[in-house]
């Protein structure tokens, strides 16, 4: 992780990593945005924040914290 992107996690007592492949997210509770860890292939990885993601400010403490909402529905039958 880069050094800019790290110092804006340290005040945070509790991180969150998830994903999968080659894709991974770093979420805290009070920071407002999501950074994203893509393997670009070779030695190279890219860095990126996700802002406006559900992160815990300004939804409740919940939302990308305590993972995705997912709302599954039935909307036919074989």
């Amino acid at each position: 992780m880069p050094v800019e992107m790290y110092r804006c996690f340290q005040e945070s007592s509790k991180l969150k990593v998830f994903g999968g492949g080659d894709r991974v997210c770093f979420s805290a509770k009070r920071l407002g945005k999501l950074a994203l860890w893509v393997d670009c292939g070779g030695d190279t990885s890219c860095w990126r924040w996700i802002d406006g993601a559900p992160c815990g400010v300004g939804s409740g403490g919940d939302g990308l914290w305590r993972g995705f909402v997912f709302e599954a529905t039935l909307t036919a039958l074989p």
